[in-house]
């Protein structure tokens, strides 16, 4: 005789239908391909197998990224191309390089934007402070429970007319004009202190 429905099954041989109950086997991430730690730099062998360079550099360029964009000897050392990684590891260079320099114009362009709020900053402040000046000298100080808010004699230098100062009185940088000089130099003049050099300049194509 068959059981009706919504009677439980008492059988203990049932297995059962609880989701919670089950074992689910994870796959195991990964190994490492071999990458550097921050603390323990490991070192490119010069017969690695190409195939790993890639992963090599992704660790170098990491750890660089580490040391705030310094290179250091152990680094520097560490990038050094033989024969028979120049194809591979030379392309990764590139990608190290071209990365390195967008980072470099992404701070510099940071540093022109922080150097201009530091200015606006300045600015409010230095107005805020003429406020107070301004109530000091019409009312006198100011005193609270924390601050006595007062002004002090000093004296400053106020330019008037910049053109009429003599030399004697102005502050003149100089530095070499390497146009002026290349110039010169190609022209076959003689400048004493300066010569034509060679260089071999990077070219990505």
């Amino acid at each position: 005789m068959g059981r009706k429905n919504g009677t439980p099954n008492n059988n203990p041989t049932t297995p059962s239908k609880n989701p919670k109950s089950k074992s689910i086997d994870r796959p195991k991430p990964p190994k490492s391909g071999g990458g550097i730690r921050s603390t323990h730099l490991k070192k490119i062998d010069p017969m690695n197998n190409l195939f790993n360079i890639d992963a090599e550099l992704f660790a170098l360029h990491q750890e660089i990224e580490n040391q705030g964009g310094e290179l250091t000897e152990e680094l520097e050392a560490a990038l050094e191309i033989t024969q028979a990684e120049r194809t591979k590891k030379g392309e990764g260079c590139v990608y190290i390089y071209k990365q390195l320099k967008a980072q470099a114009d992404l701070l510099r362009a940071e540093a022109k934007r922080l150097s201009e709020r530091a200015k606006q900053y300045e600015t409010s402040a230095e107005k805020i402070a003429e406020k107070l000046v301004e109530s000091v000298q019409a009312h006198g100080q100011i005193k609270t429970e924390f601050m006595t808010i007062s002004t002090r004699k000093s004296k400053s230098v106020l330019i008037t007319e910049e053109q009429l100062l003599t030399k004697e009185f102005l502050r003149l940088k100089t530095e070499p004009n390497k146009t002026a000089i290349k110039e010169a130099l190609e022209r076959g003049v003689e400048v004493l202190g300066a010569k034509i050099v060679e260089n071999d300049s990077l070219q990505i194509k």
